[in-house]
């Protein structure tokens, strides 16, 4: 299975902090998470706009999906996926 890193900017958005909890819901509908986990079992908020996706799709299909959702928040918006099989990272909020 593998393993995307998904980024979503929104522009021109003025409520920033609603469109983006808005595109969470919608993403988390389609399987994108807002959560990332390290080995040792701890989780971690990823920063606003960030999304972690695991699935069989290609990158393609995985930015195409999150392009379809960033567009029902109705704001122009640019996406960034990234595959990855290791993630290395430092001040992310815990969660647990």
């Amino acid at each position: 299975m593998a393993k995307f890193t998904v980024r979503i900017e929104l522009y021109g958005a003025a409520e920033a902090s609603a469109l983006y909890k808005l595109l969470d819901k919608k993403m988390a509908g389609r399987g994108f998470q807002t959560v990332i986990e390290s080995t040792e079992g701890r989780r971690f908020e990823l920063p606003t706009g960030e999304y972690s996706y695991e699935g069989e799709e290609s990158g393609e299909e995985v930015r195409e999906a999150a392009k379809e959702v960033a567009a029902e928040v109705g704001r122009t918006s640019a996406v960034l996926v990234t595959q990855s099989q290791v993630r290395w990272w430092s001040g992310l909020r815990t969660l647990d």
